[in-house]
């Protein structure tokens, strides 16, 4: 009975008000249809602007944030860490002296982190300001209304997410092997201190840092008042790593989904009903291109800084991981491997940001050659041609003045600590 009724309803509904009943149908389905993506990409733009707060709470401590700086905080852990970096460079003089290979790689692989982390922390202090200009204007790219399409939008969350998930594995590393490193020496002494008890190895005042002391460490209580003295650098140089580590991946991978955006939108131009858009376009590009060439020059030393000991880290560190895993050092082995797991993925993310964001950059350059610029007037065919110059010149990284970022160079930075390896095997 109740399948030969709902036909004859519906049939009468039809009959009787059919424009109007169908005309409702179909605009109800269309609004639900179009609701429902604009709701899920409302939510994804919500997600996507918390990317914006990690870096906010890890400069924070730093004195750091653009928006609030803090001198004062600032200048009492830079002042702390500058005078433990020239500590650092004492013990790699009195290792050199030593004549001892051992003590000299340890001593030259902590230097070269020492260094890589004065030179971030004197980036995101000098320009401060310049940090604070472009994540102002990238803050302004979170709002859905400035996206034209739903391909433009999952674009720019696709590079969100990538960012994302690759500062969450940098985070959790960088966090995991502060506490290995830090720990390791106090793991290592209260098991000596346990077998001591039995006839065992002496105790041994091993510190997590290698820095030189102006006095002697012959107690046990000195030994736990200098460890616990240790614990502002460990803050320190955890919260410089990965704030900086943040703050690379978040603008440069932000500047590459922006770039993304610009090239979909070119390509989707109508030139037949004006030229207002084009002229948008271009300068939205304008806008991007100054915002890469800050960034170059923002990172041009950091990153020089990271290509030349890249190789030196990863080198020394792998060494450590064989001879550790040679003599049985399960802590040392630990520590070492997801140390070398951490420079090695740090080296990667710099270099895949710095590899799309070239690719990106040169998508514009297509996008204007296949757009339907032969419909436009003279004066605006010779705008497209500056245009395509100008995006042929691609946005990058640079070391210095020595090269881009990219992945070539990852390649090359690995060849390059893979022959220091087994040159400093044969060596010993």
């Amino acid at each position: 009975m109740d399948g030969k009724k709902v036909p004859i309803h519906i049939y009468f509904i039809q009959r009787k008000v059919y424009g109007s009943y169908i005309k409702y149908t179909m605009t109800t389905t269309a609004a639900t249809k179009e609701r429902g993506p604009s709701i899920r990409y409302k939510n994804a733009f919500s997600e996507a602007k918390k990317l914006m707060s990690w870096n906010k709470y890890l400069m924070l401590p730093l004195g750091l944030w653009p928006s609030k700086p803090n001198d004062y905080i600032f200048v009492t852990f830079f002042c702390f860490f500058y005078y433990h970096l020239f500590l650092y460079h004492v013990v790699l003089l009195v290792s050199i002296r030593s004549f001892s290979l051992m003590r000299i790689i340890g001593a030259l692989m902590e230097n070269v982190t020492m260094v890589q982390v004065f030179l971030r922390l004197y980036t995101m202090r000098r320009y401060n300001k310049e940090f604070g200009k472009i994540l102002e204007e990238f803050g302004q790219d979170f709002f859905e209304d400035n996206y034209e399409s739903n391909e433009e939008k999952r674009i720019f969350l696709s590079y969100n997410a990538q960012s994302k998930r690759f500062i969450r594995i940098v985070v959790i590393s960088l966090g995991l092997t502060a506490m290995l490193y830090f720990t390791k020496p106090l793991i290592r002494q209260l098991s000596i201190l346990k077998h001591a008890r039995t006839g065992g190895k002496a105790f041994t005042y091993d510190l997590p840092y290698r820095i030189y002391f102006w006095y002697k460490i012959a107690d046990l209580n000195i030994f736990l008042l200098t460890y616990v003295s240790q614990i502002p650098l460990l803050y320190t140089i955890g919260f410089t790593q990965t704030a900086m580590d943040c703050l690379t991946l978040t603008l440069v991978v932000h500047l590459c989904g922006q770039l993304g955006v610009l090239s979909e939108r070119i390509r989707k131009i109508d030139f037949i009903n004006g030229t207002s858009k084009l002229i948008r376009a271009i300068k939205r590009h304008q806008e991007l291109i100054s915002a890469g060439l800050m960034l170059r020059k923002i990172y041009r030393v950091c990153l020089l800084g990271h290509f030349l000991g890249a190789a030196i880290s990863i080198c020394t560190l792998i060494y450590q991981l064989l001879m550790s895993i040679s003599t049985g050092q399960k802590t040392n082995l630990v520590t070492f491997f997801v140390y070398g797991f951490l420079n090695i993925f740090r080296l990667y993310t710099h270099c895949w940001a710095g590899e799309y964001l070239i690719h990106e950059s040169i998508k514009v350059s297509n996008a204007f050659y296949q757009c339907e610029w032969y419909k436009l007037p003279v004066e605006d065919q010779k705008k497209i041609i500056f245009c395509i110059r100008r995006s042929q010149k691609a946005l990058s990284l640079m070391a210095g003045n020595f090269g881009h970022f990219s992945l070539v160079t990852f390649t090359s930075i690995m060849k390059s600590a893979m022959a220091y390896l087994s040159f400093l095997r044969n060596f010993i």
